[in-house]
């Protein structure tokens, strides 16, 4: 039996929410409107080498570390609200 996740907030105070999210569309959607300082941020905290990363490359350590039970992947974003 599938079980359907359904987004909800994770975390939120004053002016920022951090969203919990099983949309790979939204997840992704999210890290192409990053920008490169965001990215590279992002790739540094992964542990990524920033020089030597592809887009792409990131996305997919992205999906692998967002891997919780089996098949099932989840993201946290944050916005300002």
């Amino acid at each position: 039996m599938h079980t359907m996740h359904r987004d909800s907030v994770f975390f939120k105070r004053d002016t920022v929410r951090v969203v919990k999210t099983y949309s790979l569309e939204f997840a992704q959607e999210a890290l192409e409107e990053m920008s490169e300082a965001a990215q590279v941020d992002l790739m540094r905290s992964l542990g990524i080498d920033p020089v030597d990363t592809a887009e792409d490359a990131l996305w997919e350590e992205l999906c692998e570390a967002a891997q919780e039970d089996g098949h099932t992947v989840s993201f946290l974003r944050g916005d300002g609200m």
